[in-house]
């Protein structure tokens, strides 16, 4: 049996009031076979199109190439809806942190160095908008710093002339300069700016080389201040001494001119204007023979161990910044005291 089709001609006008909206639905075809149709110029009605897909927002990411991002520092993300306002930004790096948007279709959000943690590598960021739309951008390569730097000294008692006081500073990451500040003696250093290639690979190490001539003279304690291209600072106190004045050295034993036979002791004595040890080096006859330190020495020798006679024992005394003290010298004989015959008769 066919399917009759039933056609019923409807022709209405309604007016809505003030909307001067209206609607004609003429000619509707219904069938037992056909899929209700529906033409509404009002929105009123049971009918809808489908919805379209949500739109992501719109990202950027900002990020300077120079300096790296240090606690205090921040990775900025930018964005734009066309489709419901900003949601949220979640950034992805050590740690994840997620950012919120004020109620708008546009905005900036950010997230420190201390939220995204220490670390060289890639980060993440997905923004999204109230519709469920997201946008998700990468960064390679992005450096953020949490470590201060740190020094490593070399002597820190040096003579007041011809020398240098030598430090490295040291940072996890990119170490960028410091200022020593010694007495009324101020001594900056500022490296240019620009990544190591050890980056991510091992610490990044300066030599920092100061001439004592720049040094005031005597025993501080200086204050070295650190930084990094971060921008993370440490403060290192710097026990220093420069020292310009020679030790003094004193032969108590045996008298000048003494004459000796066998074994005797030797006894030398040195002392300086800074409260540190001080080295002795004791010759006989032009020989190295025994080293001692201050405040005394005493040693046994023996005479039958050097050429009988006239002999010098001469005595150096070196301090802690290498001054060396003139030598003293002792005149003295070895040998067995030979008796002059008591004159004739």
């Amino acid at each position: 049996m066919k399917n009759v089709a039933l056609t019923l001609i409807l022709a209405s006008i309604a007016s809505f009031g003030a909307t001067g909206c209206e609607w004609v639905a003429l000619g509707i075809a219904l069938s037992e076979d056909d899929e209700t149709e529906c033409f509404d110029c009002c929105g009123e009605g049971d009918c809808f199109e489908p919805a379209p897909d949500p739109i992501p927002p719109t990202v950027d990411v900002s990020i300077a190439d120079w300096p790296p991002v240090g606690p205090n520092g921040a990775v900025t993300v930018s964005a734009t809806s066309q489709d419901g306002d900003l949601s949220s930004a979640t950034f992805s790096f050590r740690f994840a942190t997620t950012t919120f948007f004020d109620d708008s279709f546009s905005g900036s959000v950010s997230a420190t160095g201390s939220e995204l943690g220490e670390g060289f590598g890639t980060m993440s960021v997905i923004v999204e908008n109230l519709s469920g739309a997201s946008t998700t951008r990468t960064v390679t390569d992005l450096l953020v710093d949490l470590t201060p730097p740190t020094a490593y000294f070399d002597e820190t008692v040096l003579p007041a002339a011809g020398s240098t006081f030598n430090f490295w500073m040291a940072d996890a990451w990119v170490v960028s300069g410091c200022r020593l500040t010694v007495g009324d003696s101020v001594v900056e250093e500022q490296l240019e700016p620009g990544y190591p290639d050890t980056l991510g690979v091992e610490w990044d190490f300066s030599l920092v080389t100061i001439p004592v001539e720049q040094l005031p003279m005597g025993t501080f304690v200086g204050q070295l201040e650190l930084w990094d291209a971060a921008g993370n600072t440490a403060v290192v106190d710097v026990p220093l001494t420069i020292d310009g004045i020679p030790p003094e050295v004193g032969v108590p034993s045996p008298e000048e001119g003494a004459s000796l036979d066998g074994t005797f002791e030797l006894t030398v004595t040195a002392s300086d204007d800074v409260p540190l040890p001080v080295s002795l080096e004791i010759r006989v006859g032009g020989a190295l023979v025994a080293t001692g330190t201050s405040p005394a020495t005493t040693i046994l020798l023996s005479t039958a161990d050097f050429p009988q006679g006239p002999t010098e024992i001469s005595v150096i005394a070196v301090d802690e910044a290498g001054n060396r003290s003139p030598a003293l010298v002792r005149n003295v004989v070895f040998g067995p005291v030979i008796e002059e015959p008591p004159p004739a008769e």
